[in-house]
């Protein structure tokens, strides 16, 4: 939502990754506080992220969001896509591949730019889920 930050929701995003995010879920499942996975399918999104977060597909209070299309892999790959002249402005020749291979500036550097970002409908998707 455009002008709502995730505090305004008592949302916090955190970053959380490797074999520490399975035991961040069942912590999770135990509080039965609300958590919103959004994941990359990584090129195989039955492997990456409906196989993997199987012992969640039960829970009311977990929700895995991912790009279906497998073609755009990251979360990178897909905001390149729907926000391409807008990077290529920012970055340059090789957006993509410098977006890829700094995440952290990038994702900086867009939200310090002052033009609306095409938000990816995953993304929206679990938004949307986390506020009901």
């Amino acid at each position: 939502v455009v002008g709502h930050t995730p505090e305004m929701d008592d949302v916090h995003v955190i970053d959380v990754r490797g074999l520490s995010f399975l035991r961040y879920l069942e912590i999770a499942k135990l509080t039965g506080g609300k958590v919103a996975v959004i994941t990359d399918n990584d090129g195989d999104a039955q492997k990456h992220c409906v196989d993997k977060y199987s012992a969640y597909s039960g829970d009311d209070n977990i929700e895995v969001f991912y790009e279906p299309d497998t073609a755009k892999r990251t979360f990178e790959t897909v905001l390149y896509t729907d926000n391409g002249t807008l990077c290529d402005t920012l970055f340059g020749t090789g957006a993509q591949e410098y977006m890829l291979n700094n995440k952290t500036e990038a994702a900086f550097k867009l939200l310090s730019q002052e033009q609306l970002i095409t938000t990816p409908d995953y993304i929206k998707r679990a938004i949307k889920w986390i506020r009901e």
